[in-house]
């Protein structure tokens, strides 16, 4: 409401017009050079005692930032008005516009929003970042830019990334570069609005890039990277480790996974909470000498026993390590047998150091579980981190200084939880077998 028309004066012969109810007085007072109406224009008044003449409806005394109306007379011109007019009335007059568009609003449905400032475009950005050092490119592509433009060229031809539209899509390796980054950061600065920031594109082309480029990687990938050994593989494997270990005769070590969460699902909630007080997805990793992961089982509820995602899944054989009986040592060669098996296991768990450095988004997963779609959303980007991890080791066996950093353990227990749980005979029988050769080369 015009300030003008704010109070009830009280003296008739300096009060023009108190109130301008309907919409035409408003525009009338809108137009006029000082906003205050046809008639009359506004100039601050101020008494001996510092306070206005004029008072309001309430008889509450008006300071000096408040005006008088004038009754009628020769106005000022223009620019005399908006030197006698306060700073708030300044802003009206520098505001008929929005007046104008408040006038409209009953026909109209919406305001016509202003477009946010770029400080450039994505097709800027990418050429920076194409051309900046090597170690700049791995932060953001988390990996080498021979990798980058090798795995590009191998996504390029996917259905994905073309439509039947007049508005062709980004360049696909503009779109990797951009599911990179989503998938290797960590936190808060992997999240897309954020990353629509740095790249100068909005939030919802991130997740548009990510989504088109996972589907990507797991319908052209996944089958030639992340496979169980057949028989000549494990062959020649075998054969490579003959004589090295007693466990050369192993194809895999196998260990759970625990990727937290950084918000609780929506539905079944208490299933995702566990006991490091987060909420959880479990997933099953495989990993073979090489730490290449053949096979992984992924959705399983945080709150789930490794025993029993080992159950539900295809790997049907395992070796334990020997428990001790409630108050008796374990004997020397039994512990000499647990720790050659700890040696040779912990190769998962660099598997799984080297697969949540690289990509980083796995150590707080901000995807909201909502339903179904989410939690297939979930899986789909666990399995496009997993054939990205064997696909970049396949490709030139690159090894980071980044990659070898200790990762805290998150669940130290997890070896014990995992022997609590039921042992099959024929696992005894193979751990006995193995036993009786390791005593042998003892």
């Amino acid at each position: 409401m015009n300030l003008c028309n704010k109070f009830n004066f009280e003296n008739p012969q300096t009060l023009h017009k108190s109130h301008l109810p309907d919409h035409a007085a408003q525009v009338r007072a809108a137009e006029s050079p000082t906003g205050c109406g046809d008639d009359a224009h506004c100039i601050p008044l101020e008494a001996e005692d510092g306070r206005s003449e004029i008072q309001g409806h309430a008889n509450q005394p008006i300071t000096s930032a408040h005006v008088q109306l004038l009754d009628h007379g020769n106005p000022p011109d223009e620019e005399t008005a908006l030197k006698r007019c306060t700073p708030h009335q300044s802003q009206r007059v520098s505001s008929e516009s929005s007046f104008e568009e408040l006038g409209h609003l009953p026909s109209q449905r919406h305001v016509a929003r202003t477009p946010l400032p770029r400080v450039a475009t994505i097709s800027r950005t990418y050429e920076v970042l194409t051309n900046t050092t090597e170690e700049v490119f791995r932060i953001y592509a988390r990996m080498t830019r021979k990798s980058f433009y090798s795995l590009a060229d191998a996504l390029k031809d996917h259905h994905i990334f073309y439509n039947n539209s007049n508005n062709p899509q980004a360049p696909v390796e503009m779109q990797l570069l951009v599911a990179l980054s989503h998938l290797g950061m960590y936190g808060n600065g992997g999240s897309p609005h954020v990353l629509a920031q740095y790249y100068n594109i909005s939030p919802g082309s991130v997740e548009n890039y990510t989504n088109r480029c996972i589907l990507a990687i797991i319908e052209t990938l996944e089958k030639k990277h992340v496979y169980w050994p057949n028989a000549q593989q494990r062959a020649t494997f075998t054969a490579t480790l003959a004589g090295r270990t007693v466990f050369d005769r192993c194809i895999g070590f196998v260990d759970g996974a625990i990727f937290p969460l950084t918000s609780a699902p929506t539905k079944h909630k208490e299933d995702y909470w566990m006991r490091k007080m987060v909420y959880a997805v479990n997933s099953l990793i495989v990993c073979n000498w090489q730490r290449r992961v053949i096979y992984a089982v992924h959705g399983w509820c945080g709150s789930a026993h490794d025993q029993r995602v080992y159950k539900n899944s295809q790997v049907n054989t395992i070796i334990p390590a020997f428990k001790r009986a409630p108050g008796r040592p374990l004997p020397p060669n039994k512990q000499q047998f647990n720790y050659e098996l700890s040696h040779n296991r912990v190769i998962v768990e660099h598997t799984i150091g080297m697969l949540k450095n690289r990509w980083q988004s796995l150590k707080s997963l901000t995807i909201e579980l909502l339903g179904k779609k989410t939690a297939k959303r979930l899986n789909a980007w666990l399995r496009a981190c997993v054939v990205l991890h064997n696909y970049l080791l396949d490709l030139c066996k690159a090894e980071w200084d980044e990659l070898n950093n200790p990762v805290e353990n998150f669940d130290p227990d997890e070896d014990e939880e995992i022997d609590s749980g039921v042992i099959s005979g024929e696992d005894v029988a193979r751990r006995d077998l193995l036993f009786s050769r390791f005593c042998q080369l003892l």
